[in-house]
């Protein structure tokens, strides 16, 4: 797994490039806390280049979004249908800090 970083609309986004399991979940949490300003800023993450997330993973997203602050959101662009359907099993799309995107273009407005 690889991350790189940009930003969109003054909002950092963190392009993941492989999949995300046990042994790359570290670093994945640690680009999250390093990225989100302390929890009190919005992020993306492209996940378009991500074909597999594991427990370890997932893990990792539900304990950022769970520390987001105030109107903090966490946006996932790209996922595909696979992890959409994760992401909806255990709830995630259910809260409101945490949003689903097709493309960061569709985020303009």
């Amino acid at each position: 797994m690889k991350i790189s970083l940009s930003s969109h609309e003054n909002i950092p986004v963190l392009l993941v490039n492989g999949d995300i399991d046990m042994a790359t979940a570290p670093t994945f949490d640690a680009a999250l806390k390093e990225n989100s300003g302390g929890f009190c800023s919005s992020l993306f993450i492209d996940l378009s280049e991500c074909a597999f997330m594991d427990s370890g993973a997932l893990n990792v997203l539900l304990q950022a979004v769970r520390r987001l602050d105030g109107g903090a959101w966490l946006g996932v662009v790209g996922a595909n249908r696979n992890l959409r359907r994760v992401f909806d099993i255990v709830a995630l799309t259910s809260d409101p800090r945490f949003r689903l995107f097709d493309d960061l273009p569709q985020t303009a407005g």
